[in-house]
This record gives structure tokens, sequence and C-alpha cells, in this order.
């Protein structure tokens, strides 16, 4: 909403907050793609082959602060 320069100079139109195309908003494509992406790494999570990857599951704020507390802090 404020025009900031997200990255690689881009800025998000004012429009893409009001569409409801999955391909210009980010919140329309995170409701349509919620389930499928959420099977897909449960499944990758339970899958014997990806046990060498660390899965980190946040469920609200407070994990996710603690979690990156834990992942800046001085070794």
């Amino acid at each position: 909403m404020t025009r900031e320069i997200l990255w690689n100079g881009n800025r998000e139109p004012l429009s893409n907050f009001t569409s409801l195309d999955p391909d210009q908003s980010v919140f329309v494509w995170a409701w349509v793609t919620y389930k499928g992406l959420s099977e897909r790494y449960a499944t990758a999570m339970a899958d014997p082959s990806w046990e060498y990857l660390n899965f980190v599951r946040l469920g609200s704020n407070v994990e996710a602060r603690r979690w990156l507390e834990s992942v800046s802090a001085p070794v």
C-alpha cells in the first residue's frame, strides 16, 4: 500500500489487494493453494527419503518469534 520497493525494484500494485486472481494477489494465492501445499508438506515430512531435512512447523507468532531468535542467536 505504501508503494515501497520490495525486491528487484518491484512494487506491489494497489489493484493486487482487490484482485481475486491468485496470479495477482498473494492473499488469494495463499487461500487457494493452502490445502494442496499443506498436504504436500505433510507427505514430504512423513517420507523417509527426506529425513535428512529438518522441517520446522510454526503455528503462531510466538513460535515464529522464538524460532527466529534461536536461529539468529550468536553461536
